[in-house]
């Protein structure tokens, strides 16, 4: 991906290219549009270095603070997944169509869930949530396309109710 001084990458913009397997942000690089990597077959993203305003670790992008994770690669190998603590939004889609994640676990940093982050993650039958107070409310796109009475959601202990208030309906609480 030779495109030094490319600054913005627009909504889209790789969607659907199933041949794309890694690819590198240069350093120029510092807008990134929704659902750039949708149904790509990224296994890993890079940010070269240099770049201020975004950066990978195992593959996966966030904003430079890793406090917004942004999108995990479509085809990333593995099926199990903990959102690192320092994380507090997770984008809209970031997971969306990532068949091989069967696992995840989200930490109580998160405060920011958008809309079909784990659209049609149809491999997924393990969540767990860790918030005791101030649930994150979700709406019902986020898990868009998955068989939430197929997901055993982890939750601290005597918190259905206020998880379900929350939104987090239909799952097989555990």
């Amino acid at each position: 991906f030779p495109a030094n001084g490319l600054t913005a990458i627009g909504y889209c913009a790789f969607m659907n290219c199933s041949a794309l397997e890694t690819i590198t942000l240069p350093a120029s690089v510092k807008t990134i549009g929704d659902q750039t990597f949708y149904g790509s077959g990224l296994i890993q993203i890079e940010v070269a270095a240099g770049n201020t305003h975004f950066t990978a670790k195992d593959g996966v992008l966030y904003n430079k603070g890793q406090t917004i994770l942004i999108c995990y690669p479509p085809k990333k190998p593995g099926t199990d997944f903990t959102v690192p603590s320092t994380v507090q939004t997770i984008d809209e889609s970031a997971f969306q169509g990532c068949s091989a994640l069967e696992k995840i676990t989200l930490p109580a940093s998160v405060t920011t869930i958008g809309k079909s982050a784990f659209g049609n993650c149809t491999a997924l039958t393990d969540v767990t949530v860790e918030w005791t107070s101030s649930i994150t409310n979700i709406d019902a796109d986020v898990f868009e396309d998955v068989d939430r009475s197929k997901v055993k959601l982890h939750i601290p202990v005597g918190k259905q109710v206020d998880y379900e208030a929350a939104g987090w309906t239909g799952f097989d609480f555990v």
